[in-house]
């Protein structure tokens, strides 16, 4: 049997470097943390983590309320937190009247 790769593989945060976040959410007074507002979420952070230009990144929810970002370029653990950190504050704010 023979098998020809026409790509390589794709390697693994543990085999390429990289780093691994876990963020998970939290009810406030306004939202509640659950599986629709986790994914605006996770659009909202995939676009901001894209137009940094960070290499491959890989968003993907985990579960109701977590989000796991996979950031192969960055080695350092406290400059992914800060990349993160940075562009995931978000909040949300509860409007009154009808909707535009």
């Amino acid at each position: 049997v023979y098998i020809s790769l026409t790509m390589s593989p794709r390697l693994g945060l543990d085999l390429q470097g990289g780093t691994r976040i876990v963020l998970q959410a939290r009810d406030t007074a306004t939202v509640e943390a659950d599986r629709e507002t986790t994914d605006r979420t996770l659009e909202v952070l995939r676009q901001r983590i894209d137009s940094l230009g960070v290499s491959e990144p890989t968003l993907t929810r985990s579960g109701e309320d977590r989000i796991i970002v996979e950031l192969p370029d960055v080695q350092d653990p406290r400059q992914a937190a800060e990349v993160i950190g940075r562009t995931a504050q978000l909040t949300f704010h509860a409007v009154e009247g009808p909707a535009a």
